[in-house]
């Protein structure tokens, strides 16, 4: 069995050699689509679900008393005593919401924008792979890693993947798909430093992230300056500090009150994450296998390109085990280091592309060219089978929030309840006891948006810290 000749290898440039990748998209985003079902996705029913349900007031607010008077945030009565409406909250999703929601009905627009992270994961985790001038086939192997991420069932809160983004955090799901876009353009900024459209487009791409979630920005800080391992000059780190200072400045209008008032807000104080299970649970132990092997072979060859990679799992780790109980919660920063441990492992599953064009020309006599052509879609198919078979909780919960309050059998029941609030006057503040048996009406926080449905206000809210009161 002899070695793959160099011109197997070599990357051609015709449309043969697109053809896998565009092949493999298919397939990633066929397999998203198998669970985001299009009949539910444009459907005309009002999301549902967790955190994700009770959303519906903020972009309500913001589209109706906001934005007409040019802000974007703001003093909101529906929720609590009143409540600072997206101070200290992100503002960016809930603009695109109703940005969107001049061109199309409302329900559309909150569907598609809470889905929108989702959907960019794989694009913008190819792009980093692209941008980082990584070799084929390791950028499409990080779009295939990235949907495998996308459907982890070990964790629903912590962020970055689809359950943490349908029980509410569409925000952060929205702001890492972007962190990893930022990255790659920042590379390629950082290799020849000018003020030109690329600099403009990193600051604009900050802005947003900065808006969409503020943890995930704090991650950023902390991982940005790994950057410099393949760029290290001044020039480089000159670069760096100019985007940050626009980029953040294009924020400030939010960050800085945020920062400035945060004291003011409720202390969930929570208890970190010490356990190895939290940091390595048993369904991640295949892909941080194939991690490994992938990290393995990095070092083997010497792919100085990918130490920013090497640098966000060993800062994560670090931050995991060394964060003190506060604000910020340890679990919010372990997405990155889970996610990057999928990037390591789409670098292991690239490198075995070349004992799978030998066996091919062994089996079929294919040329080692046809073999890798083959191998990238051939993966991402299989992957995407697995996750279907295998994420039955993910595919439950997509039923359930994009039915919508509208597709439960308790809808006519939940609607009539608020129609009758809606005729009480003069308004007054509605007091809801919350509990899980609210669930049946679309989310235990169903009563929360009693100000989206009535002319009613409530003394409930989803926002505890965001809020003053």
């Amino acid at each position: 069995m002899g070695e793959p000749k160099r011109e197997d290898l070599v990357e051609d440039r015709n449309l043969w050699d697109w053809a896998p990748s565009l092949l493999a998209f298919v397939a990633i985003y066929a397999t998203l689509f198998v669970f985001f079902k299009p009949n539910l996705l444009f459907s005309l029913t009002t999301t549902a679900g967790g955190d994700t349900g009770a959303h519906h007031y903020p972009a309500q607010y913001l589209i109706q008393e906001l934005l007409p008077h040019f802000r974007l945030t703001g003093w909101a009565p529906g929720w609590y005593a009143g409540m600072p409406m997206l101070t200290f909250y992100f503002p960016f999703p809930f603009l695109l919401i109703a940005i969107l929601d001049w061109f199309i009905p409302y329900q559309l627009a909150f569907k598609l924008i809470t889905v929108l992270g989702v959907f960019a994961l794989p694009a913008t985790a190819y792009a980093m792979g692209r941008l980082f001038r990584v070799r084929r086939p390791y950028p499409m192997m990080a779009a295939v890693f990235a949907l495998v991420f996308l459907l982890m069932q070990s964790y629903s809160i912590y962020g970055g993947n689809i359950l943490s983004t349908l029980a509410g955090e569409f925000g952060y799901m929205l702001s890492f798909a972007l962190v990893f876009l930022f990255l790659g353009t920042m590379v390629r900024g950082m290799e020849k430093p000018q003020f030109n459209m690329l600099f403009v487009l990193n600051c604009l791409i900050l802005m947003a992230l900065v808006l969409s979630h503020i943890v995930t920005t704090f991650v950023l800080v902390f991982i940005a300056p790994g950057l410099l391992l393949v760029n290290p000059r001044w020039r480089s780190l000159g670069y760096l500090a100019a985007v940050a200072l626009v980029g953040f400045c294009l924020s400030a209008f939010w960050s800085l009150p945020f920062a400035g008032n945060l004291e003011w807000t409720a202390h969930m104080a929570w208890n970190q994450l010490h356990s190895l299970k939290d940091l390595l649970p048993t369904a991640l132990l295949p892909v941080a296998g194939l991690g490994v092997v992938g990290m393995a072979y990095a070092v083997a060859h010497k792919e100085k390109k990918l130490l920013p990679l090497a640098w966000i799992t060993f800062i994560t780790l670090l931050l995991f085990w060394t964060l003190p109980d506060g604000r910020l919660w340890n679990a919010r920063v372990v997405p990155f280091f889970y996610f990057s441990l999928h990037l390591w492992a789409a670098y292991g599953a690239a490198w075995l592309v070349r004992p799978f064009m030998l066996m091919m020309r062994d089996l079929f006599r294919w040329r080692g060219i046809t073999g890798r052509r083959v191998y990238v879609p051939l993966v991402a198919v299989v992957l995407g089978a697995v996750v279907i078979m295998t994420s039955d909780t993910a595919a439950s919960w997509i039923r359930w929030n994009y039915s919508g309050y509208e597709g439960k059998a308790t809808w006519w029941q939940y609607k009539e309840i608020n129609d009758y609030l809606d005729t009480l006057s003069p308004p007054g503040r509605v007091m809801v006891e919350h509990g899980q048996k609210l669930d049946e009406f679309g989310t235990p926080r169903a009563f929360e948006i009693i100000p989206y449905w009535t002319r009613q206000d409530t003394m409930e809210g989803t926002l505890m810290e965001a809020s003053y009161t």
